[in-house]
C-alpha cells in the first residue's frame, strides 16, 4: 500500500508517548494516559492490515511471511538481549524473568503468566505483540477460508464474538483471557477505518479537526482526572484512539498533511522504539537518577529515539531486506505444446 503520512506521524506519537510513560513511571511520576499509545496501535494495525487485503487474493502465506519478518527478528533480539541480561545482572529489568520457559513462550508470541512469578512476557511491551499475532493469525485464516467479498466483514464479526465472550466470562486467564479481551474491538474500529478511507469518506479537513480535537481533549482530560474513565479500556482509551487516527485519515484525505522526511522515519523506527526504549531508560535510570525531571525526560527520549533510529537502520532493514525474498510465490509453468513434445 501506497505511504499514507499521517498514519506513519500517529505511529511515531504513539510510540514516544509510551516511552514518556514508561519514563515517567521510573522516576515515580504519572503520565498514565501515555499507555494509550497502544490503543492507538492497535487500531493503526486493523487499518493497515484490512487495507493490505482490500480487494486482493493474497497467499495466506505470503501475508503471514511479510509479517514475521516485520515483527520477529527485533522483538527475538531484543527478547534474548533482555534474558541474557537477567541472568547476569536480574535486578536491571523490574521484576523481569529471564528462564527458559518464559523466554521461550515469549518467542512464541503465546499468551502466559510467569512461574516464578515474574514479568510476562520478558519484554514487558510484548503483552501487545502477543494480540497482535493472533489478530494475524485470524486475518490469515480469513484468506485462506473466507470469499473475498464479505471477509472482512465476518472477520469483523469473530472478533466482536470474541470480545463479547470474554465480557460475558469475566477472570479468563491467558490465553483465553487474550483471545477475548474487549481490546480486539479497537482492531475492529480499524477495520472500520480502512473501509470508510477506501470508499473515499474520509476527506474532509473539518472532520478530521473535530475527531483528532474530541480524541486528544479525551486523553487530556482524563490524564488531568477531570474527565472520569468507566473502567473498561476499550472505551476509555481505544474510542479516543480511533477518533485520533479516524481524524488523521481524514486531513489525509482532505490532501491537508504536510510530508516530512525525519517523521515518517521516526514511523518507520517506531516498532523499534517501542521494543527498545526499555534498556535506554534501565541505563539512564542508573547513570542519570539525579537529573531534574525535564532533564530526565529529553535525556530518556532523545536516547529512546536514537537507539530506535539504529535499530530500524542496522537491525530491522537488513533483516526485511534478506528474509523478504526467501517466500517466492510458486511460478506456474505452461503446459509445452504439442509441437514441443
Amino acid at each position: 500500500m501506497d505511504r499514507i503520512w499521517s498514519i506513519q506521524y500517529l505511529r511515531a506519537l504513539a510510540a514516544l508517548a509510551v516511552v514518556v510513560f514508561h519514563s515517567m513511571t521510573t522516576v515515580q511520576g504519572s503520565f498514565d494516559i501515555g499507555a494509550a499509545g497502544v490503543d492507538i496501535f492497535f487500531v493503526i494495525s486493523g487499518f493497515i492490515m484490512a487495507s493490505l487485503t482490500f480487494g486482493r487474493e493474497v497467499s495466506p502465506g505470503l501475508f503471514l511471511w511479510r509479517r514475521a519478518i516485520r515483527i520477529v527478528p527485533v522483538y527475538w533480539l531484543a527478547t534474548l538481549a533482555a534474558a541474557a541480561i537477567i541472568a547476569v545482572k536480574p535486578a536491571f529489568f523490574y521484576k523481569g524473568d529471564g528462564s527458559i520457559e518464559n523466554t521461550a513462550l515469549s518467542l512464541l508470541f503465546f499468551p502466559h503468566e510467569s512461574a516464578i512469578g515474574g514479568r510476562a512476557p520478558v519484554i514487558e511491551q510484548g503483552w501487545t505483540l502477543e494480540f497482535e499475532v493472533f489478530f494475524y493469525a485470524l486475518c490469515a485464516l480469513a484468506l485462506l477460508w473466507l470469499p473475498q467479498r464479505n471477509r472482512l466483514k465476518i472477520l469483523c464479526g469473530v472478533l466482536v464474538l470474541l470480545a463479547a465472550i470474554g465480557l460475558l466470562l469475566p477472570g479468563l486467564t491467558r490465553p483465553w483471557g487474550t483471545y477475548s479481551s474487549q481490546l480486539l474491538l479497537e482492531f475492529v474500529g480499524g477495520i472500520a477505518l480502512a473501509a470508510a478511507w477506501r470508499q473515499k469518506l474520509l476527506q474532509s479537513a473539518t472532520l478530521g479537526a473535530a475527531a483528532m480535537l474530541a480524541g486528544f481533549a479525551a486523553f487530556g482530560l482524563m490524564q488531568a482526572g477531570v474527565l472520569p474513565q468507566i473502567g473498561h479500556r476499550v472505551l476509555d482509551w481505544g474510542l479516543p484512539a480511533f477518533l485520533i487516527v479516524a481524524g488523521a485519515l481524514a486531513f489525509e484525505g482532505a490532501g491537508r498533511v504536510p510530508r516530512s522526511n525525519a517523521g515518517a522515519l521516526l514511523g518507520d523506527a517506531s516498532y523499534s522504539l517501542y521494543l527498545t526504549h526499555g534498556f535506554v531508560l534501565a541505563v539512564i535510570q542508573r547513570v542519570g537518577g539525579n537529573l531534574p525531571l525535564w532533564a530526565y525526560l529529553l535525556v530518556s527520549i532523545g536516547g529512546s529515539i536514537l537507539v530506535a533510529i539504529a535499530s530500524y537502520q542496522l537491525v530491522e532493514k537488513p533483516a526485511m531486506a534478506a528474509l523478504k525474498p526467501l517466500w517466492k510465490r510458486p511460478s506456474v509453468r505452461p503446459s509445452p505444446s504439442p509441437a514441443q513434445g
